[in-house]
């Protein structure tokens, strides 16, 4: 069967035809629809996420709206400051600094410990005039680390500064109950702070103790009626269990005292700026050069239409680079 001439021209333009349109979708179209789609899902997520606002503001102006909330945010930030003063933890941490030269940390660090530890001791024999009404190591109690403790790491600055807060914030505490008039402290224990506390908007810090003591019953009621509720800053008595084993006595009642008792410490809150319109682009990619599924999507040097082309006929056609 002979094929005539213009059969082999006919289909010789049809298939050039063809590979014309394959490689205009395939070069031109197909990037177009990829990056069409992207805009439409752009589009909607812009249009979901004004909807959003639309309902939440009630198609407020919004610049009636920003005035507006800014006239409320400055007095809550005003009765916020005001507030915020009443919970503190005063001057219970302040100690002596290591001097910047000229001594060895670590040693000057436990002379510093025992300086405080004796001056504390010192006004335990003043108040209750004996010493085994009083734990005998204040400072293990306290968690304060020895001086064979503290070798064991990098003994910086901050490590001392640490150490030495945490051993004068008991002792003001060991000073507090001694002027509430206690009989004997059984034992007294600093657990670790709760930083930025979440249930208060990580605004506030606590700092507990546990304390195990003797006390007459009218010198614990003006304890807590007095020294507590009416302090000038935030004390809380979170647990308590009292014991009165001695009923039968015709004495002043002695009370056998657990309690934890808490101060809190305020947090200003840190100022964070938030660019919604960034914040809508990342999650789909734009402008941050990643898509939906990670991949890069960071521009590449374009090459146009004829170009691609030709190359491509060049290496499934004539099978050159």
């Amino acid at each position: 069967m002979n094929i005539s001439r213009g059969t082999i021209i006919y289909v010789s333009v049809l298939m050039v035809c063809f590979m014309i349109f394959a490689g205009i979708y395939y070069f031109f179209l197909q990037r177009q629809l990829a990056q069409y789609k992207k805009d439409e899902e752009l589009k909607n997520l812009y249009e979901t996420a004004l909807k959003d606002l639309e309902q939440t503001f009630s198609r407020t102006d919004p610049e009636i709206l920003i005035r507006e909330w800014r006239a409320q945010v400055i007095p809550w930030e005003e009765a916020l400051n005001e507030r915020s003063k009443f919970f503190n933890l005063s001057n219970w941490g302040e100690h002596e600094t290591p001097p910047k030269e000229g001594v060895i940390l670590k040693f000057w660090y436990e002379e510093q410990a025992q300086k405080m530890i004796k001056e504390l001791y010192e006004k335990v024999g003043e108040k209750m005039g004996r010493y085994d009404l009083f734990p005998p190591d204040i400072r293990r109690s306290l968690g304060i680390p020895t001086l064979e403790e503290i070798s064991r790491q990098d003994v910086t600055e901050d490590v001392v500064n640490t150490a030495l807060a945490k051993l004068a914030f008991g002792i003001k505490m060991c000073e507090f109950l001694l002027d509430s008039k206690v009989l004997s402290l059984d034992d007294i224990v600093y657990w670790p702070p709760i930083k930025q506390a979440p249930q208060f908007e990580r605004l506030l810090s606590f700092h507990i103790f546990g304390i195990r003591c003797s006390m007459t019953m009218k010198d614990f009621v003006n304890f807590v009626e007095e020294k507590l509720k009416l302090a000038d800053r935030f004390f809380a008595v979170n647990c308590l269990r009292i014991q009165y084993p001695y009923i039968g006595y015709n004495t002043e009642p002695i009370l056998q005292v657990e309690m934890l008792i808490s101060q809190a410490n305020y947090n200003p809150p840190k100022e964070v700026g938030i660019d919604l319109k960034a914040q809508y682009q990342a999650q789909i990619g734009v402008g941050t050069g990643m898509g939906r599924s990670g991949v890069s999507t960071t521009p590449t040097e374009q090459v146009s239409f004829w170009g691609k082309a030709w190359k491509w006929f060049k290496r499934y056609i004539l099978y050159t680079n």
